[in-house]
């Protein structure tokens, strides 16, 4: 069973190790990052958001202002009013899938899960969402802390 996990510290090995092997015995299986719909269905399509206290959130695919991708662990998705934020690791697929609006939904993960994913599938750590006051209140915050360093 430890041959599949990820080098990680004994202390992590162990509790992911615990960790699957109830979640295997309860027959639970880790959720999906996200899912793919496979060919472009079309134009009308919403991407469902699905957070881990049960909260979700979607939007259409046709008000989808702009997707970036750092190449790294984040994904910033923009539609009007608001701005999701995906954190998270191996997400390049999910990016390129979000850009061809095949992508159905996007699911905040659990830290234990990653652990019972197969090594290249993606894993999203986090889901923010951020309407426009919040983003407002944001660069105020981070103009505010700019002027102070340059006085």
């Amino acid at each position: 069973m430890d041959s599949d996990l990820k080098e990680r510290p004994s202390v992590v090995r162990g509790i992911i190790a615990s960790r699957r092997a109830a979640e295997e015995s309860a027959g639970v299986e880790p959720r999906e990052s996200y899912k793919d719909a496979g060919s472009r269905a079309n134009d009308t399509m919403s991407l469902d958001i699905r957070l881990n206290d049960g909260r979700r959130a979607g939007g259409p695919y046709t008000y989808l202002q702009w997707v970036d991708y750092d190449g790294g662990g984040t994904i910033s998705l923009e539609w009007p009013g608001r701005d999701i934020v995906v954190e998270g690791k191996r997400l390049k697929e999910l990016y390129e899938g979000l850009l061809d609006h095949r992508v159905k939904f996007i699911q905040e993960g659990a830290y234990f899960e990653e652990g019972l994913k197969p090594e290249h599938a993606p894993h999203i750590d986090s889901i923010r969402i951020r309407t426009e006051e919040e983003k407002e209140q944001e660069n105020q915050r981070e103009t505010g802390r700019r002027k102070s360093f340059g006085r």
